[in-house]
């Protein structure tokens, strides 16, 4: 706050009601000493700044850390909280000038001056003593470039655009040094400096030199070069820390008129300046990004070959990040690398096949008498992985020029991505680099972990095969998108992973600083710099290979001031104009800076214990995850391509294919919801072409089936239209009363028919519909089914009930009988006779008295 607290004290009207930023330099310089008294006065100015601030409180953390949208605090470390495209487009807003000048080169990058030993012990955290310039009419002994001298100068170089419809004329170009202003010595304040108004005051303008930068006329739309030099007797620094520097323009405008009071078109950048007393280098390392968006089209194909041919060949983006780090000497670096990025370059290189449905094909022999012309058996290629059958040209340290796709596009295609590849291996081949690859596809981990976490395990068991035949010892790397990184990221992330987060979702002190290695749940977590994202201070481009290494400068040189010289590790933005890598690494190549890689800026330091307190993550990162709706396409489709493997003897390697693809597809790249609605399009779309493989298998039955029992045997018929061996089963959907024994899996060559005999059961007479579906192994259905109508021919249950019960009497009563007479058959004839007897005794009887009665009396 500091620094902004002095420039709005020197704001315009200040001086006389006209812009302090343009006044030129005509009065007498201030003293050191008045200089130091203003500084004093400010500072204790800047000090009250945070507590008129508004302070919002911190939300509870989640179980997922710190809770999205959560404040920074009224004391976060300035610029972290302000996102540096917010502070481009503000800056891009009051950017009215009506030339645009653009610095392209910037010589000395940082000054320097010699100094007496160092005088007593230094504690501990404070800034070493910086010495006054020697004076102008000293000659000091020769110096390496960059250091500042009685003899040196400036020198500058760019360009002005005339971005009006009039004419200017006698442009004059004069240097600005912030040398009256108190040098930055924070990476706060540096921070806080370049989010600043394109017209804040950076100093005055000074005009009596003997080059200044010179146009005659500059017509409308027109762009014309300039070159500045500035004598270094001219420059008056008072103690070590960064600067400003600017170029401003003062011409003639159309109406005739020349305002010498404000200027007419300016640049702006960072100038360090450490004295030479500072031995020891502070440590920087440059994390250089390889990541891409990887599309495929529904067959498996790498989408849009021909941009790939545009961004891999001269010129290009993919190209252009490999001349960056070759042309600036092959400096160390860390590199960043998406395994799928380079798989797709190494299919680009195969001629681009589709995914491949057919089992691969046997290896070569070695016996000559089972080969033909082509190296293969039977005389066609073998199918291999991507990259595997490419013929990579010689060593070359040139990007290859721009194809002739009309000639043959594929062999173009083919060629460039070769050639791409090898200059890849070569850069990666570089011990002095590291190599850390992200989860295959530059996976949305936040979303991943929130909706599928088997997908960021997916998206670290995937590799590249082409990046682990260079046998470069990678690690994966953890981080979220913007850096952001969660405690569950921390959990989920392997034990040798390397865990890396932005310091802008750390919230420390004014001056501010963050640890360079926090310690976050138990897991050391590399803290990087926003420095690059933020670029350089506007007007004009933020992120010129001028404007990065200034402000790369600019925070090594704040922390080379100070005794405990934390190190910083700073991302290389992905879009930025990777213009003069020469001129870049050159302006790096200073003795306060040791340029290394990640383990060596963090080889020896001690992790800061840091808690949810102390961490936020922006409501607008969590909002901008992948959604629901693109995961279950994703898991739909990986369904999908495990289906399609089962489904085909012998291929063990699409289901992976696949997954390769769908993880490409959950790139942070996809989060933009035109983005997110082409990633879902492009799922389907391959879900599609799998389902038409997996149909490929048809069957038939005969409708109308009769069982003559209660169960019975039928015939189905199978039919594979594929032209590769494929293994299927069938599943019969029934209702409850009728079962269908299940039969094994069958295997069918290409264009095979074939017969399963399935056996049914029954315990009704109804008619049944019954749904046959082919299958994969698994059980999984493939799409192509059958409907068939079955009942059985028996008799209906309640018949035969009735008749079983009147069998059951009938029986029963001959087994009564049959038991009553062989128990008492005898006693029952004897006491028939004998009652037959009596009644014939007394029939007998009977007779007689009625003969008595009719005797001779009576007649």
């Amino acid at each position: 706050m500091a620094f902004l607290a002095r420039s709005r004290a020197l704001a315009p009207g200040s001086r006389g009601g006209r812009s302090s930023a343009d006044a030129p330099r005509g009065t007498p310089r201030a003293t050191p000493r008045r200089r130091r008294l203003a500084a004093a006065g400010l500072a204790g100015a800047a000090l009250l700044a945070p507590l008129l601030a508004t302070t919002p409180s911190l939300a509870d953390p989640g179980a997922d850390g710190p809770r999205a949208g959560a404040s920074t605090g009224g004391a976060a470390r300035a610029g972290a909280a302000r996102p540096a495209a917010r502070a481009a487009a503000r800056a891009a807003a009051l950017d009215d000038d009506p030339l645009r000048v653009r610095l392209l080169s910037l010589t000395p990058s940082t000054l320097t001056s010699p100094a007496p030993p160092p005088r007593g012990r230094v504690r501990a955290g404070a800034l070493v003593d910086s010495e006054l310039i020697a004076s102008p009419g000293a000659r000091p002994t020769p110096s390496p470039p960059g250091a500042i001298g009685g003899d040196g100068e400036i020198r500058v170089t760019g360009t002005v655009t005339n971005r009006t419809d009039d004419t200017w004329s006698t442009l004059n170009l004069y240097p600005v040094i912030g040398d009256d202003l108190a040098p930055m010595r924070t990476p706060g304040a540096v921070a806080e400096a370049v989010a600043s108004e394109p017209d804040l005051y950076v100093g005055e303008r000074i005009t009596d030199i003997a080059e200044p930068g010179r146009i005659d006329v500059l017509g409308p739309g027109e762009t014309a070069p300039f070159t500045l030099r500035l004598p270094l007797d001219r420059v008056q620094l008072d103690a070590g820390g960064v600067y400003w520097f600017s170029v401003q323009v003062i011409a003639t405008g159309p109406d005739g008129s020349r305002d010498t009071t404000r200027a007419a078109g300016r640049a702006r950048t960072l100038l360090p300046y450490v004295p030479r007393r500072v031995t020891t280098p502070a440590r920087a390392a440059l994390v250089v990004p390889l990541v891409r968006a990887v599309a495929t089209d529904a067959d498996g194909r790498v989408a849009l070959p021909e941009q790939w041919v545009r961004t891999m060949s001269e010129g290009g983006r993919l190209s252009e990040i490999l001349d960056f780090v070759r042309e600036g000497g092959a400096p160390p670096v860390t590199w960043v690398v998406d395994p799928a990025l380079v798989d797709a370059v190494a299919r680009l290189a195969d001629g681009n096949p589709p995914r491949a449905v057919a089992a691969p094909l046997p290896e070569p022999t070695d016996d000559p008498d089972d080969t033909d012309d082509t190296g293969s058996p039977d005389g066609s290629a073998g199918a291999t992985s991507p990259g595997a059958g490419t013929q990579a040209p010689a060593p070359t340290d040139d990007a290859a020029p721009l194809p002739d796709v009309d000639d043959d596009p594929d062999a173009a295609v083919a060629a460039t991505a070769a050639g791409w590849l090898d200059r890849l291996a070569q850069l990666l081949g570089d011990r002095r680099s590291d190599v850390l690859t992200l989860p295959y596809g530059n996976l949305d981990v936040g979303a991943a972990l929130r909706l599928d976490p088997t997908l960021l395990t997916a998206a670290l068991t995937q590799r590249s095969t082409t990046l682990d035949s260079l046998d470069l010892g990678t690690r994966a790397l953890i981080t979220g998108a913007g850096g952001y990184l969660t405690s569950g990221m921390i959990t989920a992330a392997p034990a040798d992973a390397v865990l890396a987060a932005t310091e802008d979702m750390v919230r420390t002190g004014r001056d501010g600083a963050v640890p360079p290695l926090a310690d976050i749940d138990g897991r050391a977590v590399v803290m990087t710099s926003a420095a690059l994202s933020q670029g350089g201070p506007g007007p004009g481009p933020s992120q010129s290979a001028v404007a990065l290494r200034q402000r790369l400068l600019a925070e090594v040189a704040v922390r080379a001031l100070r005794a405990d010289q934390e190190p910083v590790v700073t991302v290389l933005p992905t879009e930025w104009g990777l213009d003069d890598p020469a001129g870049f690494f050159d302006g790096l190549r200073v003795p306060w800076l040791d340029l290394t890689t990640i383990d060596g800026a963090e080889s020896d330091r001690t992790p800061v214990p840091l808690t949810s307190a102390d961490l936020t993550i922006p409501t607008e990162q969590v909002r901008r995850e992948l959604d629901a709706a693109l995961i279950t396409e994703a898991q739909a489709t990986l369904q999908s391509g495990r289906t399609l493997q089962n489904l085909v003897v012998g291929n063990t390697e699409v289901a992976g294919e696949v997954e390769r693809e769908v993880l490409a597809a959950l790139s942070v790249g996809s989060r933009g919801p035109a983005d997110q609605a082409a990633a879902r399009a492009r799922l389907q779309a391959t879900q599609d072409w799998i389902g038409e493989r997996l149909q490929g298998v048809e069957v038939s039955v005969t409708d109308g089936i009769t069982l003559s029992g209660a169960s019975g045997d039928f015939i189905v018929r199978l039919r594979n239209t594929l032209d590769t061996t494929v293994a299927v089963g069938l599943r019969a959907v029934t209702d409850g009363d009728l079962r269908i024994t299940r039969p094994a899996p069958v295997q069918l060559a290409p264009g095979q028919r074939t017969t399963v005999l399935l056996r049914a059961r029954t315990s009704t007479n109804r008619v049944h519909t019954v749904t046959l579906e082919v299958t994969d192994v698994e059980g999984t259905p493939l799409g192509g089914s059958d409907v068939v109508r079955i009942r059985s021919a028996q008799v209906s249950d309640v018949i035969w009930i009735i008749l079983g019960s009147g069998l059951v009497i009938l029986f029963g009563a001959i087994g009564v009988r049959l038991v009553r007479r062989l128990r008492g058959e005898e006693p029952l004839t004897r006491r028939a006779a004998q009652e037959a007897e009596a009644a014939e005794a007394a029939r007998a009887a009977r007779e007689g008295a009625r003969s008595d009665a009719g005797g001779p009396g009576s007649a």
